[in-house]
């Protein structure tokens, strides 16, 4: 996979959409083209990382960057960003575009949106495309923030927001249920108290089921939300919960998913989610260290499938654990230490619930008994060949 160096400047990816129909991948960002290649802002990679030269832009198309961008099931583009079309129709923030580039003329979003940062957009299973961000009207229709257009570019009114949003939006999901999931700068929704976290239901009303717990402070947002297949919601951002600092799980009701420990969130600015097929999760952003571990701007966790081994990544260093998740009782597998002097069990609070003393006895395997432990997470730390080294794991009665 080359993408060879078909941009200029220091360019920067902020979307990637892959197409499995046609086996392409859509990337936007802020990049320019050159040479032979002259494509700006959103250009459509072969699988080999090459430039797919069949797509070309509209010309009519006055670019200075797009937000985001969502695929249809039919294969066009949705993209909004600060750009205007001439020609038929014209278009301001939003349009719709064909897989060779070209406008959708069947798409007419009228006089579109005022003023307008869009990087939130969600796919409706009924078509109906959502948008959030930062606005005040879209085809002269007053609108805080939210808005749900028809297939055709339309303005929805069947979609009832009152005053919308108090502050940006940054993402937008569709939950388990069907309601709309948005996520951004905001304290309320419609006059409905919601920090940085809030569910719509598909004809615009507040879902007060849902409650966030989520501290808006100064500055607080949420940057970026993953649905997992549970329909429980990772959050990522900057803001604080209890003992969870920018990164999150929250239940269906909104609430703290308190069943799991995760670190902060190391992510600065933008972010974003993803998630594997067992279930751990994929973190983008600006960063370079998480839990301890010196890392570039991608790393992956696990959440629900903890691991059951303790590793020293520097030494190829391990020391197996199980069952994890367990209920009564832990394993650990000492067939490759030397030694082993201490061994605690600590709660998320710090509090030493066992402390078992060894006295560097040698052991092939040692059982711990955890009848008296509650559900819950705790971590297992120990001094293993003359080294302290932790697992975390899971209680679940």
């Amino acid at each position: 996979f080359n993408t060879q160096l078909f941009y200029s400047g220091r360019p920067a990816v902020g979307q990637i959409v892959i197409d499995q129909a046609i086996q392409k991948i859509y990337v936007l960002g802020s990049f320019s083209g050159t040479g032979s290649f002259n494509q700006s802002y959103i250009l459509r990679l072969n699988f080999d990382g090459s430039p797919d030269t069949t797509f070309v832009l509209d010309s009519t198309i006055v670019n200075n960057g797009f937000h985001r961008m969502a695929l249809q099931p039919d294969g066009k583009l949705i993209l909004t960003g600060n750009f205007l079309t001439f020609g038929s129709p014209t278009s301001k923030y939003i349009l719709r575009i064909d897989a060779t580039g070209a406008i959708d003329p069947t798409f007419n979003p009228g006089v579109g949106f005022n003023p307008a940062f869009l990087p939130a957009i969600v796919l409706q299973p009924d078509g109906k495309i959502v948008v959030g961000g930062d606005f005040s009207s879209y085809d002269g229709h007053s609108v805080n923030n939210i808005v749900r257009i028809n297939t055709d570019g339309s303005y929805d009114s069947t979609f009832v927001t009152g005053t919308g949003f108090s502050n940006r939006l940054t993402n937008l999901i569709l939950g388990s249920n069907g309601n709309i999931i948005a996520g951004g700068y905001f304290s309320l929704y419609n006059g409905n108290s919601s920090n940085l976290i809030a569910s719509i239901r598909s004809n615009g009303d507040f879902d007060s089921t849902f409650m966030s717990t989520l501290n808006s402070g100064s500055g607080h947002y949420i940057s970026a939300m993953l649905l997992q297949s549970d329909g429980k919601i990772v959050t990522g951002g900057f803001f604080n919960a209890g003992n969870y600092s920018g990164l999150a799980r929250l239940n269906l009701d909104g609430t703290i998913d308190s069943s799991i420990f995760i670190q902060s969130y190391p992510g600065a600015g933008g972010g974003c989610f993803s998630s594997d097929a067992s279930g751990r999760l994929l973190m983008g952003g600006a960063f370079n260290k998480y839990d301890g571990y010196l890392i570039n701007c991608l790393t992956r966790i696990y959440m629900d499938n903890l691991p059951n081994v303790i590793i020293d990544p520097e030494e190829n260093y391990e020391v197996i654990v199980y069952p994890n998740p367990t209920s009564n009782h832990l394993t650990l597998d000492l067939l490759k230490v030397r030694s082993v002097s201490e061994i605690r069990i600590i709660d998320m609070n710090g509090r030493i619930l066992k402390n078992i003393k060894m006295r560097n006895q040698f052991r092939e395997n040692l059982n711990i008994d955890l009848s008296e432990i509650p559900s819950g997470l705790y971590i297992l730390t120990g001094v293993f060949d003359d080294k302290r080294r932790s697992v975390r794991f899971n209680v679940v009665k």
